[in-house]
């Protein structure tokens, strides 16, 4: 089953506890950040994205998940630092 292709508003949390998941497979976790760069989101979504997004960045994920968790956050997410 393709979960993003469910339109439900549970995939992006979902995802999300994917992507965080340091015991998850590198492929499933590059999959996730992949449907999350690519993904419209609500605007009470765009925090825990770019929060998530950060993290990976920023951990000791893989350096390719790392790499890819940068450029996807160059992609501007409309989230305001105060």
């Amino acid at each position: 089953m393709d979960l993003e292709q469910l339109g439900d508003i549970r995939v992006v949390p979902f995802l999300l506890q994917v992507l965080a998941d340091p015991h998850e497979i590198r492929q499933v976790r590059m999959h996730a950040l992949k449907w999350l760069r690519d993904t419209q989101f609500t605007p009470e979504d765009r925090p825990r994205v770019a929060e998530a997004i950060l993290q990976i960045a920023s951990d000791r994920s893989g350096e390719s998940l790392r790499l890819h968790a940068v450029c996807v956050s160059i992609n501007p997410l409309e989230v305001r630092i105060t």
